[in-house]
């Protein structure tokens, strides 16, 4: 794209690419964890929170133990289930953990976005990781500002194959590895 008026804005470019990368990947360079001490009946996810993987109540009787995810639907009836925390759900950007969670620390594992790219922040592990899927989503988010559907299609594939590529890399860090079993 040879067009001059194009570098104003160009930083919109890539915050629009930023936020579309952050909604398709799911990549190890965005797992994170985080403590939280549960209060009330719910908490808001944290700040950049894309996914959550797991949540692990860190004051079990025998140690640490992860919370099975639940549909929302049966949060109600885990309440009944007991004093100690043995499911979570989310909702929007709420976190809900049954029964008995309130005053108790939990352990999150999740996909965050990364700090948004900018004049002060210049790279950082996912640009490091996939320039190809930066750069390929930029010049997308480009073409359809554009509205110029050939490009618009040329860089959807290119930016596709990237994030594929990524995502199919990354499998394990996602699904985990297969459990060990012993047959003794």
């Amino acid at each position: 794209m040879h067009r001059s008026d194009l570098a104003t804005i160009s930083a919109t470019f890539v915050a629009l690419a930023e936020s579309r990368i952050y909604r398709d990947c799911r990549v190890k360079e965005m797992i994170t964890t985080q403590t939280i001490a549960y209060t009330g009946n719910t908490m808001p996810l944290p700040d950049r929170y894309q996914e959550l993987r797991s949540v692990t109540y860190r004051g079990g009787p025998w140690g640490p133990y992860a919370l099975r995810s639940v549909g929302q639907h049966l949060i109600p009836l885990m309440s009944e289930a007991g004093t100690s925390p043995q499911a979570y759900s989310t909702e929007g950007t709420l976190l809900q953990i049954e029964p008995g969670a309130d005053g108790k620390e939990f352990d999150l594992l999740y996909y965050a976005g990364l700090a948004p790219l900018g004049v002060s922040n210049q790279s950082n592990a996912m640009l490091d990781a996939y320039p190809g899927m930066f750069l390929y989503g930029s010049l997308l988010e480009a073409a359809i500002y554009v509205q110029d559907p050939q490009l618009t299609a040329q860089f959807t594939q290119s930016y596709n194959t990237e994030v594929q590529n990524a995502n199919s890399t990354n499998a394990w860090s996602r699904w985990g590895e297969s459990p060990t079993m012993s047959t003794a």
